[in-house]
């Protein structure tokens, strides 16, 4: 039965998209693992579309709205699927074919809005404290780091960013404002927690040197983590500050 209505399912777009004026060729498999629905998979095959047909396409096999204006869309896309894809893995390709094509799709919930990439700095976005799931929306947050430098973080995540993205450093207070992707921004909060997880656990020793000087042995544990950083044995570095009046070693 299941199969059954698989074929019917292909065999309605295909007549829809013949009266386009263009043809899918759409094989479609029997899933033997007894998924249904969205987790049903689909061997696709496109040919020569145009972009706008294209996005017609996605519109009408995945049952999504799909918001655009027609002087966007521009260009012709042919796609060939050696391995079954389910809906969801052809919503993924669509936002990836939107993306080489210098447009953005924004998941409204009811609907999918696409938009040029030159636009999106004017996207209006929501404001959020965290990002829970992975989405295409366009959001904005605020992290106050307690053991991690907002200034190298903020360094770090313009380059992982996307196109669209922006990570900007506040230095007074040690925090960083992200706006970007519900994916990206998801991906630096993790990375964050992470972060802050490992600099929690750093802790500050101060201890008492005899025969000979703090800034002796300052120097010394310097130059040997050096060399273990540059022979990639180590991926963290102590900070090590020498106290020669009292003759005492920092250490953290």
């Amino acid at each position: 039965m299941i199969m059954i209505k698989k074929i019917i399912l292909v065999v309605l777009l295909i007549i829809v998209f013949c009266n386009k004026g263009f043809l899918q060729d759409i094989e479609v498999k029997e899933d033997n693992s007894g998924n249904t629905g969205n987790n049903s998979n689909y061997n696709l095959n496109l040919k020569s579309l145009t972009l706008k047909e294209f996005v017609d396409f996605v519109s009408e096999f995945t049952g999504r709205n799909i918001a655009y204006n027609d002087q966007d869309l521009r260009g012709n896309v042919s796609i060939s699927s050696q391995q079954e894809m389910t809906k969801e893995a052809i919503l993924d390709l669509f936002y990836a074919t939107l993306r080489v094509n210098n447009l953005y799709a924004v998941d409204k919930g009811d609907y999918i809005q696409v938009i040029k990439y030159i636009d999106m700095q004017d996207y209006p976005d929501e404001l959020t404290k965290t990002v829970t799931k992975k989405g295409q929306n366009i959001v904005t947050t605020i992290v106050t780091l307690k053991n991690v430098n907002s200034t190298n973080l903020a360094t770090s995540f313009n380059r992982i960013k996307s196109r669209t993205g922006n990570v900007e450093d506040v230095k007074g207070i040690n925090a960083i404002i992200i706006r970007d992707t519900e994916n990206r921004v998801k991906k630096m909060l993790d990375i964050i927690s992470i972060l802050e997880k490992r600099g929690r656990g750093m802790q500050i020793h101060a201890l008492p040197v005899m025969n000979t000087t703090a800034s002796n042995i300052e120097a010394k544990l310097t130059r040997f983590y050096g060399e273990l950083q540059k022979q990639g044995l180590t991926s963290l570095t102590p900070v090590v500050m020498a106290d020669d009046y009292s003759n005492v070693l920092i250490v953290s």
